[in-house]
């Protein structure tokens, strides 16, 4: 059931609910063409019965009605305008619903409105470091699915970055805009690439997809691979999480030194963000608590970088 309302808003309810009782609602429309925003409300029971139910279906509503829904959903969505937009990628061997997971763990829908994406390539299995998922694993690039060989592979074959980049230059323009990016593993390398203003001018965008970046576990040589050349330092304000035991933690220092001014917190896991620790007060409050603050206040370029240790 889909109807228009004023603002340029779309409201669609998932499912009539009785008069009084809460009811799921989504809003299309909202700040972008596309975006889609889950909010609860209550419907009082003269609303429920303001029009009838084909009006609902065509969109056709009166103008009493579209006040009515102004009022009820309205400061609903005023406060959500304000929660910054965050595009979630997934390391290679993986998928979306790893994502969900890693951003339930790190709290991030607490201070933004997180949107997460596949990588462009189904893989033939899931990465070692991430187990109990049912679903189907992607990944960024087509060839090796080793680390060590895509490397090896990539310094021939540079040109097989290019499908990965448009992949989520195509989703940013179609799902965007985005205040930030939050990426896992190899995902790092792919964001630092498109962190940078000339690159994405080769590639046809024509403003950056985002204001700051988050890199956890970040893995991955493959910046030193792209023409034209990265620009470093990058200076959009980063954010990085480190494994102390990570097995790829030395490329994940390598990613770091290329951003300027790098926030960076580290703890003693492996190549995954830690359930475990997090489930410990202090530790959640160590790790999430920079994290989050960064998410709300990323304009860092006045402050002195901050590093968090394990």
């Amino acid at each position: 059931m889909r109807f228009e309302v004023v603002h340029s808003h779309a409201y669609i309810f998932t499912a009539p609910a009785e008069p009084g009782q809460r009811s799921k609602g989504k809003c299309i429309g909202h700040r972008t063409q596309g975006d889609v925003l889950d909010i609860d409300l209550v419907i009082p029971e003269w609303v429920r019965l303001a029009e009838r139910i084909e009006d609902f279906r065509t969109g056709e509503l009166s103008e009493g009605w579209i006040r009515i829904i102004n009022s009820t959903v309205g400061p609903i969505l005023s406060e959500k305008a304000d929660i910054p937009r965050l595009l979630v990628l997934h390391g290679a061997g993986s998928n979306s619903d790893v994502s969900k997971m890693q951003a339930d763990l790190l709290e991030l829908s607490k201070v933004a409105e997180c949107s997460f994406m596949n990588g462009p390539f189904k893989a033939s299995s899931f990465h070692k470091s991430t187990n109990g998922f049912n679903s189907t694993p992607y990944r960024w690039i087509e060839g090796p699915e080793s680390t060590e060989a895509l490397q090896r592979h990539l310094s021939s074959h540079p040109n097989l970055l290019h499908p990965a980049l448009n992949h989520v230059i195509s989703y940013c323009q179609e799902h965007g805009p985005f205040d930030g990016v939050y990426a896992f593993s190899q995902a790092c390398s792919i964001v630092t690439i498109l962190s940078d203003s000339g690159v994405l001018v080769s590639l046809g965008a024509e403003k950056l997809l985002w204001n700051f970046v988050i890199c956890a576990h970040g893995a991955g040589t493959i910046v030193q691979h792209f023409e034209p050349a990265v620009q470093l330092p990058i200076t959009l304000p980063s954010f990085h999480l480190h494994g102390e035991a990570d097995e790829y933690v030395d490329q994940s220092r390598a990613i770091l030194k290329h951003f300027d001014r790098p926030h960076l917190v580290t703890y003693p896991s492996g190549h995954s963000i830690p359930a475990e620790l997090l489930a410990q007060p202090e530790w959640k409050e160590r790790l999430c608590g920079p994290l989050l603050d960064f998410i709300k206040n990323p304009a860092h370029a006045d402050s002195d970088p901050r590093e968090w240790g394990g």
